[in-house]
């Protein structure tokens, strides 16, 4: 098993508890999801994502792009960022930060998933 392979179920739970954490999404019954992960490893993702789906009843939808850092931009851009984005570059967050809101998790009140 390789590295990215074992970090896998972790970003996977990240991901799962920041749609949970973040209030304004829990009011949907979709969240989407972009990332730089795709292929084989995408799909793994994409299974993790249909347990959570299955106990809470939040679709997650999950778009691996090839050019994360691009796509992302363009999606911020044109006013249809996704809900939750895995940013594989530390500094790519602050320039994001930069024109667009990131929702601040601090003051997000602990919630419970839907069953």
């Amino acid at each position: 098993m390789n590295y990215q392979t074992r970090r896998l179920p972790v970003l996977a739970l990240v991901a799962s508890a920041a749609a949970i954490a973040a209030g304004p999404l829990l009011a949907q019954d979709r969240v989407t999801v972009m990332s730089s992960i795709s292929g084989d490893m995408g799909r793994q993702l994409e299974d993790m994502f249909d347990i959570f789906t299955a106990a809470s009843g939040i679709e997650v939808v999950h778009e691996g792009v090839g050019d994360f850092e691009t796509q992302i931009y363009t999606r911020i851009e044109s006013g249809n960022p996704p809900d939750v984005a895995f940013v594989p570059q530390p500094g790519t967050v602050n320039s994001i930060n930069e024109v667009s809101n990131f929702v601040d998790l601090k003051d997000v009140r602990k919630r419970s998933v839907r069953g």
